[in-house]
């Protein structure tokens, strides 16, 4: 059974090219453009993982990642923060806000699944 994937970012090359894949591989795949779209949509579709833009157009990734780390729910995704900046204060950022891993722009998505697949294929959430 495939996981369910969240990802909030407003770039569609971006995001197009990451669902394809996920939802070639059988995963259910969720797709917004906003922080607040992706607390909105979390209501009915609790993410296993969750792919976040640091720099969303309403408020910034990282503020998106506590938000998920404090909503009430026993099984916490696996939340993945893209970010073009490679300054050291946006990676010890992410790692405050509760992301699990930061991924730098650009990078090749076949090698971003590859990194991930360990999670893809373990962390599943309560339903």
């Amino acid at each position: 059974m495939g996981k369910r994937i969240l990802i909030a970012e407003n770039h569609a090359d971006i995001s197009s090219g990451i669902e394809f894949l996920l939802r070639h591989e059988g995963h259910d795949v969720e797709v917004v453009c906003s922080a607040s779209d992706a607390i909105e949509r979390v209501e009915d579709f609790w993410p296993d993982l969750a792919f976040i833009e640091v720099a969303l157009p309403d408020r910034s990734g990282l503020a998106l990642c506590r938000e998920l780390r404090a909503l009430p729910n026993d099984s916490q995704p696996y939340i993945v923060l893209f970010s073009n900046s490679r300054r050291e204060e946006v990676q010890a950022s992410s790692g405050a806000a509760g992301a699990d891993d930061l991924v730098i722009l650009p990078f090749v998505t076949l090698d971003l699944l590859a990194r991930l697949r360990p999670h893809l294929e373990e962390h599943v959430t309560e339903r």
